[in-house]
């Protein structure tokens, strides 16, 4: 490093010393933030972690407790309540318009003309034996 390098250099560390050495203190002193954070703590505003990240506003129901039971026990009774992990989101039975007969037909028909991947159910002897037979006839 040259001299002009190395004095230029020095300057701009004195100054940047400077500049925060003489900074002022602008916004809130310590013990205001301080009350400020005790205040949000004793509110319950601060979320301690992931299960409550973001602090949701407390809620406020509109229905009376009759209101929510008498609910609960319609949904109940007309199978719109999931039990578990299974069967959720619960989703209303499924009504086809095609016989056993029909869905089948198709089946082979898809498979016939390649419209269907191999899976390890075609790989099956037994199946692919079964589905032969009846396609053939």
């Amino acid at each position: 490093m040259n001299a002009k390098q190395l004095i230029a250099a020095l300057l701009t560390v004195a100054a940047s010393a400077a500049a925060f050495a003489q900074a002022p203190a602008v916004g809130l002193t310590r013990a205001e933030v301080t009350a400020e954070l005790l205040r949000a703590r004793a509110a319950g505003e601060l979320s301690t972690g992931e299960s409550d990240y973001p602090k949701m506003p407390p809620f406020v129901s509109t229905l009376s407790r009759a209101q929510v039971t008498a609910e609960m026990v319609r949904a109940r009774a007309a199978g719109e309540m999931s039990s578990g992990e299974t069967d959720y989101p619960k989703m209303p039975a499924f009504v086809g318009t095609l016989t056993r007969a029909e869905v089948t037909a198709e089946l082979l028909r898809a498979r016939a003309a390649g419209e269907i991947p191999v899976t390890e159910s075609d790989l099956d002897v037994a199946q692919t034996r079964k589905h032969v037979l009846r396609s053939s006839n």
